[in-house]
């Protein structure tokens, strides 16, 4: 009652932010599911909800009695609720007259039943059903949704084959982690903890599943029973898995009581689609994406407010040299200066925007870009020189990382500019594909070869790089007060292997990796105490070949996850280091 003040459906069309933003709509139209001519008509009446008796008639005869469903193999039956798809899984499961085997998951730390992905005592005969119910990112033997047949089992190795291809496969168990995310208050970055591990056999049992855990999956056939169906497009969507009407068996017959999509949708549809004005919509939207791309990318207001805040926030006094006292100040002063002929060279681009005139449009882009990116790098390599100078000296961690973020900062602006031109004139020939790869190649060996030049500049200075000025710490007497991370390094320089740290600490491995990473990153650390040196190359090989600025995510999913997360930052943290 309370939310129908603001929404009119709980549909996500109705959400305030896509309202706001007059979202486009484009409706994929192309099938590839189904080829049938025939069976794409049904689908498209049960999705419009103007289903014909003819429609049902066809359906119908795909109905067969529960004598002949008995009869079928390597078939997947679609039901409405969950305790009929149980049902039928155990019904099934029981008439398979082999050995029942259990399989227990491994559970570590903190992993409440809640999030458990599958059962955590699996039972499995030669013979069973099973479908799986996660993507095999190494040897990509399997998917999600697709079904498999239990051949052998042996002790714990179970062996099954695949539906259609017939290969054979020895089961794997998959781990899913449940991670805590922190913020470490002064230092301000994201730390990833693993507080709790759950391994099992990545399937479930599969004669039959819930069409609400079908969507996105396809079958050649299917039982289909959805008498019961009790939610609106539940009787497309099972239908729909199919690849053509051949596959169809119906448990049940299909009467219209059944079949409903919700009024309000179709009138959403029916009133956004129109195909024959997208092409002026797009226009139009093209024309206010450049403009605001062109906006933000010559706008340094923002960038001036970050270095404003930490040149407030820390200030350069601690620094007894003084040639490092004015390096914030100096970038400061080259940004404001250009802010009058910035704000001038704004409403030049706008002008020749609304007055359309393409060609004088990216050739003014293109000159004020180069003049930019010229300023941009020349401030970059003052703020580069700082950074590398300020990690000479001591206790300077929270500077160092408010340093670190304006430099991405930097970074991203230059990158920005760097696009606007290509972007732009892309847009305007009407391209569909950015390919920013060669933009990422030069823009990286640029800043390489700076950093190469500052570092080599800094060895010359450290003897008079000046120091922080602290206080003396007085030792106390209190209790111990080392963190997690460095009770984990101790044990690193003790001797011990990661795998002989999470046991010792009651840890998962991957948490260990991670206060690993860490050390390596803050130079505390040789990571060829914890990972093979060919581990290490192979991993710098492949991030060597990403953009710049990509994440430990990116190598992740480059490497298909072959490597942990923890594993990854270490490499990443030494490399960069060194």
């Amino acid at each position: 009652e309370m939310l129908s003040r603001y929404y009119h459906s709980f549909w996500f069309y109705e959400a305030k932010a896509l309202l706001d933003n007059q979202l486009v709509y484009i409706e994929l139209d192309k099938i590839f599911r189904q080829t049938d001519n025939g069976f794409i008509c049904i689908l498209n009446n049960l999705r419009n909800n103007v289903t014909t008796t003819e429609d049902i008639e066809v359906l119908n005869q795909h109905y067969i009695t529960s004598d002949e469903i008995s009869s079928l193999s390597e078939i997947i039956t679609l039901t409405t609720h969950n305790n009929k798809a149980d049902e039928i899984n155990q019904r099934e499961l029981f008439a398979v007259k082999s050995t029942a085997h259990f399989f227990d998951a491994h559970l570590e730390g903190e992993f409440p039943e809640s999030m458990y992905p599958v059962l955590p005592t699996i039972e499995l005969k030669e013979g069973a059903q099973i479908m799986f119910v996660r993507n095999d990112n190494e040897s990509k033997m399997y998917f999600n949704g697709k079904l498999a047949s239990v051949k052998e089992i042996k002790g714990d190795d179970v062996w099954v084959e695949m539906a259609e291809s017939h290969t054979r496969y020895k089961l794997k168990r998959e781990r899913w982690e449940n991670k805590r995310y922190m913020v470490q208050e002064d230092s301000k970055e994201l730390e990833e903890d693993v507080i709790g591990g759950f391994e099992q056999f990545p399937i479930k049992l599969a004669w039959a599943i819930t069409v609400h855990k079908s969507q996105g999956l396809t079958f050649d056939k299917a039982i289909i029973d959805v008498g019961q169906a009790f939610a609106d497009g539940q009787v497309y969507v099972a239908l729909s898995r199919l690849r053509s009407l051949e596959g169809l068996v119906l448990r049940t017959r299909i009467n219209t009581s059944v079949i409903s999509t919700d009024q309000q949708v179709v009138a959403f549809v029916k009133s956004n689609h129109r195909p024959d004005q997208l092409s002026e919509v797009m226009k139009s939207r093209q024309q206010q994406f450049i403009r605001l791309l062109l906006d933000k990318t010559f706008d340094f207001t923002t960038l001036i407010k970050d270095i404003r805040y930490v040149q407030k926030e820390q200030g350069e006094e601690g620094f007894s040299e003084k040639s490092m006292k004015p390096m914030l100040a100096q970038i400061i002063e080259a940004l404001e200066a250009e802010q009058i002929n910035t704000e001038r060279f704004r409403r030049q681009l706008t002008e020749l925007l609304n007055a359309n005139n393409q060609s004088g449009l990216v050739e003014r882009i293109r000159k004020g870009s180069d003049y930019y990116k010229n300023q941009l790098w020349q401030n970059s390599k003052l703020l580069l020189h700082h950074l590398e100078v300020t990690r000479q000296q001591k206790r300077v961690k929270i500077y160092l990382t408010q340093l670190t973020d304006l430099d991405q900062s930097l970074s991203k602006k230059l990158e920005e500019v760097d696009k606007a031109v290509f972007l732009t004139e892309s847009i305007l020939k009407g391209e569909d594909k950015f390919e920013f790869s060669a933009l990422n190649k030069e823009r990286s060996i640029q800043r390489n070869a700076i950093l190469s030049e500052i570092r080599k500049e800094v060895e010359k200075e450290i003897p008079t790089a000046g120091k922080k000025k602290v206080r003396k710490e007085r030792k106390s007497k209190k209790e111990d007060k080392r963190t997690t991370y460095d009770i984990t390094l101790e044990f690193l320089n003790n001797g011990l292997t990661v795998e002989q740290i999470a046991k010792e600490r009651d840890l998962v491995v991957s948490t260990i990796e991670t206060h690993l990473a860490k050390a390596v990153a803050e130079g505390r650390a040789d990571i060829f105490k914890f990972m093979p040196e060919e581990t290490v190359m192979e991993i710098i090989n492949v991030h060597r070949q990403l953009p710049e600025g990509s994440t430990s995510k990116d190598l992740f999913d480059a490497m298909k996850g072959k490597f942990g997360y923890g594993q990854l930052r270490a490499v990443m943290a030494y490399s960069k280091n060194k």
